[in-house]
């Protein structure tokens, strides 16, 4: 009786582990998935933050897909991206971060999720490994973090007005941080085929958004 309760116990227990410690699972030509956090699969890397990033762009159905362009402090997608329709350009705003109002990684996702910071995407550049490639016929970054998990950054481009610009060239992402010294622009991380850098970008442009969470 002892050895059957004592059975059953390291049944459960191994069953909680499993449940609560998820391994990283390889899906798609390497690309990983640590987990899910309410309803979005996520990927740690293993950053000095211990931040954990989102395996899509906000609007994406794949790591591949470009997603949706969001103007920076907006929740919603336009027909066309400029001065006249820009909610935040010229206001001024302290950092959005989880902010549901402008945070659109809190707003369409919720719970944790919201827009990396500029030390998070710094510490992205930084810390990790960048190689341009070709996933599933789509051009762009994998990105392998210290502990070699690894996401995809396509090339999306970005949007002003009515059209679509550098697309299979750039990638642009938001964060949450407004440039310090003027009003019309905030923070992005800014990465083509021969470097990366996080820099103020006009708050009117149509980007992509990649989530992250604790």
């Amino acid at each position: 009786m002892k050895r059957t309760l004592f059975f059953v116990a390291i049944v459960v227990c191994s069953m909680m582990l499993s449940c609560n410690e998820k391994e990283p699972e390889v899906v798609d030509n390497g690309v990983f998935v640590s987990g899910e956090i309410d309803g979005y699969d996520y990927v740690d890397l293993g950053p000095p933050s211990g931040i954990k990033w989102a395996t899509c762009n906000v609007g994406a159905d794949s790591f591949e897909d470009y997603g949706d362009y969001y103007a920076w402090g907006e929740v919603e997608t336009k027909a066309e991206y400029t001065t006249d329709n820009s909610v935040t350009w010229g206001v001024i705003i302290g950092n959005i971060s989880g902010n549901v109002k402008y945070d659109v990684a809190r707003n369409k996702w919720g719970g944790t999720w919201r827009l990396p910071s500029k030390e998070e995407l710094i510490e992205l550049a930084e810390e990790c490994k960048w190689e341009v490639v070709t996933q599933n016929g789509v051009k762009g970054y994998k990105v392998t973090g210290p502990n070699s998990n690894k996401l995809f950054l396509p090339f999306a481009g970005y949007r002003y007005g009515e059209n679509l610009y550098n697309e299979e060239n750039f990638g642009y992402l938001w964060c949450s941080n407004p440039y310090e010294n003027n009003k019309d622009y905030s923070y992005s991380i800014e990465f083509n085929n021969n470097e990366r850098k996080v820099l103020w970008d006009n708050r009117y442009d149509g980007q992509s958004v990649r989530p992250v969470t604790k």
